[in-house]
């Protein structure tokens, strides 16, 4: 079975500018096992994909919280 990659769809609630999504993405990036990460401020949907053998939802998930991105 091909795991990779997989896609997480979340909404941020506290995405409210393009600054705010491009330090999302910044971050996002940054992460371990992310291989695209994509930011919609008019929707507040964070969308990214990402290698399962690297990362996990949870992992992904705490880093969008540190960096004070409420999922």
């Amino acid at each position: 079975m091909n795991t990779y990659p997989q896609t997480l769809t979340w909404t941020v609630r506290n995405l409210n500018c393009s600054g705010c999504a491009s330090r999302l993405l910044r971050l996002l990036n940054a992460q371990d096992g992310v291989i695209e990460a994509r930011v919609e401020v008019d929707t507040k949907k964070v969308e990214l994909d990402f290698d399962p053998r690297r990362s996990n939802p949870e992992t992904l998930r705490h880093a969008i919280e540190a960096g004070g991105f409420a999922v």
